[in-house]
């Protein structure tokens, strides 16, 4: 086996802050409330956004919306617990979901696998 630099991989990954795969996070607060946080490269920072779920597939679809969820310029914003519980399929573990964009403009990704 051979030794590879971790400095150069640091350099071309940035210092571990942000992630450069465009995805969405949610995850239970200390509060209770449902903490939720989508990454930069989504460009979604500082706009209002809705959240819509297929639970028959186990997929959803982020994109900017009138009246919806503001996001925060450093990526986050809050959502109802029931959010979290269905992208969890029921407890309130911490989700991250990989996101890819669609030709109509959303961001689309799969939760969990189909029951």
């Amino acid at each position: 086996m051979a030794y590879v630099s971790q400095a150069n991989i640091s350099k071309e990954l940035g210092r571990g802050r942000g992630s450069k795969t465009p995805s969405i996070s949610f995850r239970m607060t200390k509060s209770g409330s449902t903490g939720c946080r989508v990454t930069k490269v989504t460009g979604l920072y500082s706009e209002s956004i809705d959240i819509q779920i297929d639970e028959e597939e186990s997929k959803l679809r982020i994109g900017k919306s009138e009246n919806a969820y503001k996001v925060s310029d450093q990526g986050s914003f809050s959502v109802s617990k029931r959010v979290l519980r269905m992208v969890a399929k029921g407890s309130n573990s911490s989700v991250r979901v990989e996101l890819a964009k669609g030709d109509d403009g959303w961001w689309y990704g799969s939760y969990g696998e189909k029951a």
